[in-house]
Parts: C-alpha cells; structure tokens; sequence
C-alpha cells in the first residue's frame, strides 16, 4: 500500500479524514443528530469505502470518543505540570497553554 510522507497510507487518511469530519458534525448535532449521509457528504467518501473502514454508525462513534480521548490526554500532558495537584489541575482547567 502506497505511503504519504507522513507515513500513512491512503486508507489511513481516508479514515482519518472521516473520523474528523464525523467528530464536527457530532460535536455540532450529536450522535443520534449524525447521519451516515452527512458524514459521506461532508468527507465525499463512497458509501462502500465507509463500510469498508466502520461497521457502522456507532464504530464511528466509538472512534470520534478514542480521537477525544487521546487529544485530551494529550493536551493534559502537555499542560498538567506543578508539584502540587492543583497546580497540575489548574492549567489545563484554566485553558492555559
């Protein structure tokens, strides 16, 4: 499978690509709110290549969690620094970068 600079192959952008689209529109209408027609319009993906990467609706669901699960742990790590857990806590809370 071909490979991007960045390292990903093409179904890894196309996954990408729609689990980023599908956390907006979530983010904007909800879960229930998310069609899996306004995810394939809002990335252009066939509906074959969708089901080729997701089950379903709900896979996708469960993905758009993981990518925020993971942003935000990030961004704890990166800003949740002190000795003392307030301190830890009251940056990131804080929206402190």
């Amino acid at each position: 499978m071909a490979q991007s600079r960045e390292g990903k192959s093409k179904g890894e952008r196309t996954r990408e690509r729609v689990i980023a689209a599908a956390a907006a529109l979530v983010n904007r209408q909800g879960l229930s709110g998310t069609s899996v027609g306004d995810i394939i319009r809002a990335t252009g993906v066939k509906k074959g290549n969708l089901y080729f990467h997701f089950t379903g609706k709900d896979e996708i669901g469960i993905a758009v969690l993981e990518k925020a699960r993971r942003e935000y742990l990030a961004y704890l790590a990166a800003n949740a620094k002190g000795y003392r857990a307030l301190d830890r806590l009251g940056r990131p809370l804080a929206g402190a970068r």
